[in-house]
């Protein structure tokens, strides 16, 4: 897996493309409408997309995938999007693509649907994303002020609770 982040002075088509031959690319804060992903599949070469909308330039989720690569939607919103995933004999296999409430009073929401997610199906889950929240201190770079202990806590909890481990 891979990540990036703003990339000045880089389009968002070349910093997918030097990804190679990706299986799934999933894109948080696109701020684009689906009409304007119509070239950019195209260009990266993954025909494939679910696009939820950016509202007023603010959010969007994308999920591009290739033609070989059986992707199966099974439910989106603007938080998340999660699909079941297949390509020729190996096992079926779940992605959610994660996007994490901004504000905190409404984080609580957003590991209700993490918990909701996790129990749909038996088949194995991936969660990838921006969560908007960190399991440890160590890991807010902001400075502003500090998380609190509680909040952390309840996302620790919810990990624990769902039996997912963070990949570094």
């Amino acid at each position: 897996m891979s990540g990036f982040g703003p990339s000045p002075g880089r389009s968002l088509t070349s910093r997918v493309s030097d990804i190679e031959k990706p299986d799934l690319v999933f894109l948080i804060e696109t701020k684009l409408r689906s009409n304007e992903w119509d070239v950019i599949k195209k260009k990266v070469k993954l025909p494939n997309a679910l696009v939820v909308e950016s509202r007023s330039r603010k959010g969007g989720l994308v999920l591009l995938s290739p033609r070989e690569l059986k992707v199966e939607i099974k439910s989106f919103s603007i938080h998340h999007i999660e699909a079941c995933i297949s390509q020729n004999l190996a096992p079926p296999w779940r992605f959610v693509g994660f996007y994490g409430h901004h504000e905190t009073r409404n984080r609580r929401h957003s590991w209700n649907l993490m918990t909701l997610l996790n129990v749909l199906s038996s088949l194995p889950i991936i969660f990838v994303g921006d969560f908007n929240e960190v399991l440890d201190r160590s890991e807010h770079v902001s400075h502003r002020r500090q998380r609190p202990t509680w909040q952390m806590e309840n996302f620790r909890q919810v990990i624990k609770d769902c039996g997912i481990f963070d990949v570094e």
